[in-house]
């Protein structure tokens, strides 16, 4: 009996460190995706400086703006010369007027579409005389990936406890049905079966506690060494323990008086 212990211990750990990579592999690519959000840049012209100075004001309203850049129409000038070596034309384009130019990056995590119908509603409302450039198309293919990614995070999850949820509870009444027979001899040779309920209950517990406590533990140490670049997050931990209490109930019904 030791060993069918130790074996449902074990799967549930094995279980639940892979549910952990399932995770991380989940953070790892939605990172990615909001690194990509984060590289696209509004750009916004204005001969009027101060129309982009009262623009960038609002701006730093709005949490998921992350970074704001004005580029004045004399520094313009001044880079295109360096950059061209134009000096000899710089008299032509100091006179030329350039417009000024502010480069708007966002929160990739946060920038969602809720909070793009508010960038536009506050550049249209306000501001509806700025030129304005930025890749619409891009960042909805971007944003369908994550939302894609997503889905799969979800149903993934409600599959892999689904799956968690059946080896573990015919585990359980396996192990449980393969000991009738011992039960059955220390019953007849005078044992009280109080000591199986005893028993049944300890080994629940076990099964509760010790997979769990060595996933947070290994996960912890991960961390602490810095072997793993992303968090779990408290709600995937929190669904594994109700996962295998939920398991334990539902061996525990279905075995019924056997556990007596």
């Amino acid at each position: 009996m030791k060993f069918a212990i130790v074996f449902q211990i074990l799967v549930i750990l094995i279980a639940f460190l892979v549910w952990d990579l399932l995770h991380i592999s989940y953070q790892y690519q939605q990172e990615n995706y909001y690194t990509e959000l984060e590289q696209l840049t509004l750009i916004v012209f204005s001969k009027d400086l101060s129309i982009l100075d009262s623009l960038q004001l609002d701006l730093e309203k709005i949490s998921s703006v992350k970074k704001i850049k004005i580029n004045q129409n004399k520094i313009i000038s001044e880079n295109i010369i360096e950059s061209y070596e134009l000096d000899y034309a710089s008299d032509i384009l100091q006179n030329f007027t350039l417009p000024s130019v502010m480069e708007i990056n966002f929160h990739g995590d946060q920038y969602d579409r809720s909070q793009k119908a508010r960038m536009e509603n506050l550049l249209l409302r306000k501001y509806p005389d700025l030129i304005i450039n930025f890749d619409n198309d891009l960042w909805f293919m971007i944003r369908k990936k994550i939302d894609f990614l997503n889905k799969i995070y979800l149903y993934g999850n409600l599959i892999y406890i689904s799956l968690f949820l059946f080896i573990t509870i015919f585990l359980r009444i396996h192990f449980e049905i393969r000991s009738d027979q011992y039960w059955q001899i220390f019953k007849m040779s005078g044992g009280k079966l109080e000591l199986r309920r005893k028993k049944y209950l300890i080994d629940s517990l076990s099964y509760l506690f010790i997979p769990f406590s060595l996933s947070v533990i290994v996960y912890a140490l991960a961390i602490t060494l810095k072997y793993l670049p992303y968090k779990i997050y408290p709600r995937m931990f929190a669904a594994q323990f109700i996962s295998i209490l939920l398991s334990i109930l539902i061996s525990g019904i279905i075995l019924g008086s056997r556990k007596k």
